[in-house]
């Protein structure tokens, strides 16, 4: 598993009717059971009823500071531009990249 930064939310699946995150520190845990995430073993995940309300959860997780895992191929970040190109705002969000297990990079993409 890669590192996760300190009291952070880390989403790392968003392509189905679940949205999955991994959270570190408290008030992080707080925030995501308060949008009705619900805790299983090393993760923390919520049903998504339509794209409506994934959208309405993504923008949520973003106004919580959320991290969306990057990548190619349908990563969290990727379904965030496809979502994008249809013309939904998210205004600035951030995303994670590793370039290693214990070293990653977080940007604010526009």
């Amino acid at each position: 598993m890669n590192k996760i930064p300190d009291n952070s939310i880390v989403v790392t699946d968003i392509t189905s009717k679940t949205i999955e995150v991994i959270i570190t520190g408290e008030s992080s845990i707080e925030k995501v059971r308060k949008m009705g995430f619900v805790c299983h073993a090393d993760f923390f995940s919520v049903q998504v009823l339509d794209e409506e309300d994934k959208i309405n959860k993504i923008k949520k997780l973003i106004s919580a500071n959320a991290l969306f895992s990057f990548g190619y191929g349908w990563y969290p970040s990727e379904v965030i531009a496809y979502y994008k190109d249809r013309g939904v705002d998210f205004g600035i969000y951030k995303v994670i990249r590793w370039a290693g297990k214990d070293e990653y990079k977080i940007e604010d993409v526009e």
